[in-house]
């Protein structure tokens, strides 16, 4: 029996866990970052920061929720592979470990100030404000949809075909009641998100070209002030020329469009002359 215990409960208690799929479906980098946050109470946790996750249901936040306990603190949850949250400006981010095209807007915090596992700790940094290359257009105040989110400005990047979109909250976040549905749901129950962002490229007689729809932070714990950014593609198809950028908010589930203040259902932005 001794032997045995000696040569098997290394696998269980220490290699074992320590998998990455392991870790992944126990969600162990979540409870580092709560063991984190959690770790000094005498040194309380900013109570807003970012972190990052695929957004494949609300299982992790829901790990994180249970894992902080009573802590006073409010995650954001956004994927980093479209999207970049710039305020709150700090963010666990680096798991799962993803593509993402705003990895150089960070400035990590010192080592010993970083979690255990595979998160990583930065804030945004002073040059991440830059909408790059292309056409641009800045508010100078935000245009808000009926539900408190709000557009600030834009890019667009011809040749590339990426557009970003920048957003801001304004008040309390209006969305409709959404249950927890089991994973995967029963037949004929929708599971998927309720608000979405489309964005599509027309010509110049306004016929539709191309589109790429998503919200790639997750809304339900989005708050007053919150500033993110999120990126859609857009190439036109070849001989076709784009005009125009519309875009707009939606639920996924009914199709209905939110509109803006004054009775909008969508947003243009009038293209250059290439």
């Amino acid at each position: 029996f001794v032997a045995t215990a000696a040569r098997d409960l290394p696998d269980y208690f220490v290699e074992w866990p320590a998998r990455g799929m392991v870790r992944f479906l126990y969600h162990a980098d979540v409870e580092d970052v709560a063991d984190f946050i959690r770790r000094d109470p005498a040194a309380p946790w900013p109570a807003d920061f970012g972190i990052t996750g695929l957004l494949a249901g609300p299982w992790n936040r829901i790990a994180l929720e249970m894992a902080l306990g009573d802590a006073d603190v409010r995650p954001r949850w956004y994927n980093p592979e479209r999207a970049l949250l710039l305020w709150p400006d700090i963010s666990f981010n680096g798991y799962p470990e993803v593509d993402s095209p705003y990895d150089g807007a960070w400035a990590l915090l010192p080592q010993d100030a970083q979690p255990d596992g595979d998160y990583t700790l930065a804030r945004v940094a002073p040059d991440a404000a830059s909408l790059g290359e292309g056409q641009l257009w800045l508010n100078e105040a935000p245009i808000c949809f009926a539900n408190g989110l709000c557009w600030v400005a834009a890019g667009y990047n011809p040749a590339s075909g990426v557009l970003e979109l920048e957003w801001r909250i304004e008040g309390d976040l209006a969305l409709p009641e959404i249950p927890l549905i089991s994973n995967p749901p029963p037949p004929g129950v929708y599971s998927g998100p309720r608000l979405a962002v489309f964005a599509q490229l027309l010509d110049g007689d306004g016929n539709f070209l191309i589109g790429d729809d998503g919200l790639w932070v997750d809304p339900e714990t989005l708050r007053d002030g919150d500033v993110f950014r999120q990126r859609h593609y857009l190439s036109a198809p070849d001989g076709r020329v784009p005009a125009t950028i519309a875009f707009g908010l939606y639920d996924p589930l009914t199709g209905e469009r939110w509109r803006t203040a004054d009775g909008a259902d969508q947003l243009r932005l009038e293209l250059m002359e290439q």
